[in-house]
């Protein structure tokens, strides 16, 4: 079983966390594979963007969308690790917000120390078959089956280059 995002509950669980950052924090994790932005946030947080963005630099050491792309990554990464024999970088990467697959790929390297195609395939070498039912890991942590939706702009498009 993948635990949740490590990142998002070691912010949850402070107890001296400003309410609004809290808010924001399961805004965010509830909406991970949406299009975000900083006024989404900020609105469910019920502070503006530029409160936001300082109280996340003082209680996390980055900005909300810095911490939302850290999230996407560790969800990029868990799927990668867990992904049955139909799924692809592309499909998986798209399902969570990243349509640049080039600048993806470089950034998950730097993260990581090898590209998502190495891990898929070390991945793949190293379980025994997996269903064909796709796996991810849902908002709350939970594992499910997910299908992802191409229905933002740069997924779209991404899918009419193919």
């Amino acid at each position: 079983m993948i635990s949740p995002l490590p990142s998002l509950h070691l912010l949850l669980e402070k107890d001296d966390l400003a309410p609004d950052l809290q808010r924001a924090a399961q805004y965010i994790d509830a909406h991970l594979d949406d299009s975000l932005t900083i006024g989404d946030a900020a609105a469910a947080a019920g502070v503006a963007g530029r409160t936001l963005h300082k109280h996340f630099h003082d209680e996390h050491g980055t900005s909300p969308m810095r911490y939302v792309r850290d999230c996407r990554f560790t969800q990029v990464r868990q799927a990668l690790l867990q992904a049955g024999p139909q799924d692809s970088v592309t499909t998986i990467a798209v399902h969570w917000g990243f349509c640049h697959l080039g600048r993806f790929s470089v950034e998950y390297r730097k993260r990581y120390g090898e590209t998502p195609s190495e891990t898929l395939r070390r991945q793949r070498t190293t379980s025994p078959l997996r269903s064909h039912a796709k796996r991810g890991v849902s908002k709350g942590g939970q594992h499910q089956d997910w299908f992802p939706s191409f229905e933002t702009p740069c997924c779209a498009r991404l899918l009419r280059m193919r």
